[in-house]
């Protein structure tokens, strides 16, 4: 996946399952569990940095962040850790889309 930008769409999230799933399938995670940001963290953040994309986008932050604004810094603390263990990968946020 190294060579990819990875594009992760949050226009549609109405609750903490819907961001915490579509980021794992983001990640090419099976949907058969329930995910928690301790999860998710542990299953990503300790991949190969061959594993991960260059860069990750995000649409639909600012709505998300409206309706879901805990998780939205749930997802912002997840970040921090993946971009501290893989200071490498570019995190962008599309604030108008």
């Amino acid at each position: 996946m190294r060579n990819e930008t990875l594009r992760i769409d949050l226009t549609y999230a109405r609750s903490p399952l819907f961001v915490r799933q579509t980021v794992a399938r983001a990640f090419g995670i099976p949907i058969n569990q329930e995910f928690t940001w301790e999860l998710l963290r542990d299953l990503i953040c300790n991949l190969d940095a061959s594993a991960l994309p260059k860069e990750i986008v995000f649409s639909g932050w600012s709505n998300m962040e409206i309706t879901i604004r805990e998780e939205a810094e749930r997802l912002s603390g997840f970040l921090q850790v993946l971009q501290k263990r893989h200071p490498d990968i570019k995190v962008s946020i599309i604030i108008l889309d």
